[in-house]
């Protein structure tokens, strides 16, 4: 029921993102809009509407995938406005919030190369393995992730088949940063880039495919890694972007939420 007036709601608001495609400026003037080759999963949190302190059921895709995020049941995150550049966000408990697709993923897979973004911050400096954005394939057991490490002293991405994360040392992790996760399928790599800072790679060999994208924990038949987070801005490819186009979206988002 919740989802029945998502395509109504989404086009009423005109923000499917189509012709966009502003991904540089002048010299020393960051972009206006990220890239939107390749973007099947745009999610922003101050598009959706919402009061202060009101439960999330849906999170619009506003790419052109329709890759709607939701929750039914009564773990939701919530909407704070004017937290971030006066810009709003969606703030997860660590306990039990997610937001994923349940209808079926459009227009992803990890065998074609993937990259994330996310515009975030982590309450506290302490936990284990928490998700910030992850690709899941049916069964649950293969998967790429946008998480923190050990500790949750840095950020890493990391694929669930064995491959070696690439983790990112830009610390703290519990101030505003825009990190990025990418997988390489033709070099065999995964990224992880912080703030425009670009980590150590880690190898994997792996192509999943994904069937599900969730926000805020892994989206297997038992969920798990729930992150204690404030998120304002994802953006989810289906393909590894290059290093000149991480950085001018990374510019985008940096400049868009004061993070200079």
């Amino acid at each position: 029921e919740r989802l029945g007036g998502v395509v109504q709601h989404l086009t009423s608001m005109g923000r499917l993102g189509l012709g966009l495609g502003i991904t540089t400026g002048a010299a020393g003037v960051a972009p206006t809009d990220p890239i939107i080759a390749g973007l099947v999963g745009w999610f922003r949190a101050h598009t959706t509407g919402l009061g202060n302190n009101v439960d999330v059921d849906v999170w619009l895709d506003e790419s052109s995938s329709g890759n709607h995020l939701s929750q039914v049941l009564t773990a939701r995150p919530k909407h704070f406005t004017n937290v971030l550049n006066g810009y709003s966000v969606i703030r997860f408990d660590g306990s039990d919030d997610s937001l994923e697709n349940v209808l079926g993923v459009t227009n992803l897979s990890g065998s074609a190369g993937l990259t994330f973004f996310a515009v975030v911050k982590k309450a506290v400096a302490a936990g284990n393995l928490l998700n910030v954005v992850s690709g899941i394939n049916t069964g649950g057991t293969l998967f790429y992730e946008l998480r923190t490490n050990t500790g949750s002293t840095a950020w890493q991405m990391i694929a669930g088949t064995g491959g070696s994360p690439s983790a990112s040392a830009i610390t703290p992790i519990t101030t505003w940063k825009v990190v990025a996760g990418r997988f390489d399928t033709v070099a065999d790599r995964l990224k992880c880039m912080v703030n425009n800072v670009f980590a150590t790679e880690g190898v994997d060999t792996s192509a999943i495919t994904i069937d599900n994208i969730c926000i805020g924990a892994r989206a297997s038949a038992v969920h798990s890694l729930w992150i204690d987070a404030d998120v304002a801005e994802v953006l989810i490819y289906n393909t590894a972007l290059s290093d000149l186009d991480v950085t001018t979206n990374t510019q985008y988002l940096m400049s868009k939420y004061g993070l200079v």
